[in-house]
């Protein structure tokens, strides 16, 4: 912001969002004095790793739109699929929280396509899970939770999706089920508090 209060047309680049790229060039000079020639490849994973966890900062802080930014720059480094993966279901979740749900559906679709990490797996399906639920395309979305549910990987939110799954059912006027689905999740997941 300059002082006469209109906004500086350089964009965003603060000390905050430098620093990053700043820790990489150090790292680059260092190994340079040390002697060592840092691969071209390494260096370009120092960046793309440093530009996540930028977008990851940004989306912890709100600012959504900058986390977006943040993620579409990681994924135009050549990324193996398991990082490419967990790219697209950031940016994907930084679609969902702007309300833009076709977009963050395609993103989900696309990071299953990579295929994710294990770990992944869960988190990716759930939330194209809520992006289906968001378009009201509640077949699809119950659907969805119902194989997070049946899979009952240890590794995935497999209480979330009984939640959500209860919360569609409810919203489709089917109270039995849905209070049988939270009578489940309360016998399966006691550390749960369920509620809406």
């Amino acid at each position: 912001m300059r002082r006469d209060g209109q906004r500086d047309m350089r964009g965003d680049l603060s000390i905050s969002s430098l620093r990053p790229c700043v820790s990489a060039v150090i790292l680059i000079l260092l190994a340079a004095v040390a002697g060592c020639k840092p691969e071209p490849r390494q260096t370009t994973s120092l960046f793309a790793e440093e530009t996540f966890a930028v977008g990851q900062r940004y989306y912890l802080k709100q600012d959504y739109a900058s986390a977006a930014t943040r993620f579409e720059e990681y994924l135009a480094f050549a990324l193996p699929a398991g990082d490419e993966a967990r790219g697209r279901y950031w940016l994907g979740r930084c679609r969902l929280m702007k309300g833009r749900v076709y977009d963050a559906l395609e993103q989900f679709d696309r990071a299953l396509s990579c295929p994710p990490d294990r770990e992944l797996v869960g988190l990716v399906l759930l939330a194209r899970a809520d992006a289906l639920r968001g378009l009201r395309r509640l077949d699809e979305a119950e659907q969805a939770y119902r194989a997070i549910v049946d899979r009952n990987n240890p590794a995935e939110p497999v209480d979330v999706a009984m939640l959500r799954l209860a919360q569609c059912r409810r919203a489709r006027g089917d109270a039995a089920e849905a209070n049988r689905l939270m009578a489940e999740l309360k016998r399966r997941f006691p550390q749960v508090v369920a509620g809406e």
